[in-house]
């Protein structure tokens, strides 16, 4: 269960439920794929419990009646953010609304894109305290309602698939796979003309294997040019601060865990013994339960703002921030320790990210191919277990021919969003609890501001768009419609490679919707075989 929950991470995936636009499925513009389609798959998957405690006081005034749009009865829980919220999210409210900037709607999940624009609280992947991952939600788990996995899945764990197999008509046979612990190679084959080889390794992965099998630019089974072109991410710059002393001392209680460890465990199991027995429980009783299990019960921050920029298209933001009350995530630790060697760890400070939604940056996936020693050495363990399998991991590279990851307007924007930040902090309560810029620095401004932008911005790991979908006359498309690969039959990828153009926001929930969105495209077109 561990092992299969990675795939949707528990523990490194922040868990934001941010659902694409309505303007995403428009720019698309593939049949099957519009946002009243689409609606109904969020719907499906989702949860929303928004009784389980009260209204934080922004959004007191705010109409507080469950919206047609969300789902209810799905299996995966949304969790508006409740009272245990971090020490700087309300203050970073506070000071974004006494800059003059909006408030947006609570959740920033509302249709309407001028409603996501504004400050506001995220809302999250959990379940009574516990991080909810697709996995956990369909297959079984502790916190979840199913107990045990279909009965028609198998699974083979401590195994890579290598390639996908095919006859001499371009038809997908089955898969080659070999254990990565003992190296014995295997082969799964499809059972009945019905079937199909389904991909679903992300859009890092899955270009690979398609490397592996023949299918690519010049391909010996399929010439498909747009194979590992087309990455997309939303690249972010991040702005740190030190903290006052006092907001600091809050701060750090987030993760100050053992004083509140068991209330945590007793009030979780509380909720879950509550859950199997089928007892009722009053809202208020329910809102102290979920009071008691704390920031344990969190992503550990809260806060974030969708911006719009002087560039931005339409109504949509183009621009995400997002509000940590310390310096924790995982991409800017990994930078700052490997480029800042004086950063002063020790100094309390809060991190803001800056997140571009709407990039012109463009990525390419290179297949991976026999490395030479040199590089070898700094792999990972499991790299070099792969390796001797004669499986190489895939390079993130620029396309040929381009020199820079950002476009000049890429690097306009986010150096817009860096002075934002600036300026929301320059208001009570955050400027009175706020001390020096660390990152960038209050002297990095206009061309050194930008020159900083390109020199630090980082990944996000929010990849899409690698086996892009597309219609029959888009030459660049890997799957069509249906996500069916081009070229070849019984094959289809199912993962976050096939969205075009990346979406405005965090990008796992409209991941999940594909997914949803497939299994009925397979269902249908199962049915059609079969007549």
């Amino acid at each position: 269960q561990h092992t299969l929950a990675n795939f949707t991470p528990t523990l490194f995936l922040s868990r934001i439920y941010i659902r694409s636009l309505p303007t995403d499925f428009h720019r698309w513009n593939l049949t099957g794929w519009s946002w009243d389609i689409m609606l109904q798959h969020f719907k499906t998957l989702e949860n929303f419990v928004d009784h389980r405690w009260a209204v934080p006081r922004f959004w007191s005034e705010q109409n507080q009646t469950t919206p047609s749009w969300r789902g209810r009865e799905g299996p995966v829980a949304t969790l508006s953010s409740g009272p245990s919220v971090d020490a700087v999210a309300p203050l970073f409210v506070e000071s974004f609304l006494a800059s003059g900037s909006p408030l947006a709607e609570r959740g920033f999940n509302n249709p309407n894109p001028s409603r996501r624009v504004g400050a506001g609280y995220y809302e999250f992947n959990i379940n009574n305290g516990v991080r909810h991952s697709i996995v956990e939600a369909f297959l079984g788990g502790w916190n979840s309602d199913t107990s045990t996995p279909p009965a028609n899945l198998f699974v083979k764990t401590d195994s890579t698939v290598r390639r996908v197999l095919f006859d001499g008509q371009n038809m997908a046979t089955g898969v080659e796979y070999f254990h990565l612990g003992s190296g014995v190679e295997e082969s799964a084959f499809l059972q009945d003309s019905n079937s199909e080889v389904i991909l679903a390794a992300g859009a890092i992965m899955t270009p690979q294997l398609l490397f592996n099998s023949g299918i690519f630019e010049g391909g010996s089974v399929a010439d498909i040019p747009g194979v590992g072109k087309n990455l997309q991410d939303h690249p972010v710059v991040s702005v740190v601060f030190e903290l006052s002393p006092g907001l600091a001392q809050e701060a750090s209680t987030i993760y100050t865990v053992a004083n509140d460890m068991d209330s945590y465990f007793n009030s979780v199991q509380e909720l879950k013994d509550i859950q199997e027995q089928g007892l009722n429980m009053t809202i208020e009783e329910m809102q102290e339960t979920f009071a008691n299990i704390g920031v344990l019960g969190t992503s550990g921050f809260s806060a974030g703002a969708f911006l719009r920029s002087p560039w931005a298209r339409d109504d949509a933001p183009d621009l995400q921030l997002t509000v940590f009350p310390r310096v924790i995530e995982p991409h800017l630790v990994k930078k700052i320790q490997k480029t800042r060697k004086d950063f002063p760890f020790s100094a309390p400070a809060m991190l803001i990210t800056v997140a571009l939604l709407d990039a012109d940056a463009r990525h390419q996936i290179y297949p991976g191919v026999g490395q030479s020693d040199e590089k070898s050495s700094s792999k990972s363990k499991t790299q070099k277990k792969l390796s001797e399998r004669g499986f190489e991991m895939p390079t993130i590279g620029l396309p040929p021919g381009q020199s820079q990851y950002l476009s000049d307007k890429d690097v306009e924007k986010l150096s817009w969003g860096v002075e934002e930040v600036r300026r929301v902090l320059s208001f009570a309560p955050l400027s009175l609890k706020t001390g020096t810029e660390l990152i960038p620095g209050t002297s990095v401004v206009g061309d050194a501001l930008h020159q900083h932008v390109r020199a630090n911005q980082m990944a996000n790991s929010h990849w899409v768009g690698s086996t892009k979908m597309g219609s029959s006359d888009d030459p660049m498309a890997v799957v069509d419609e249906r996500l069916r690969v081009r070229g070849v039959d019984r094959l289809r990828i199912v993962d976050a490679g096939v969205i075009p153009h990346v979406p405005n926001g965090n990008t796992h929930s409209t991941v999940s919707a594909i997914a949803s969105r497939a299994a009925d495209l397979i269902t249908e077109d199962r049915l059609k075989t079969s007549e």
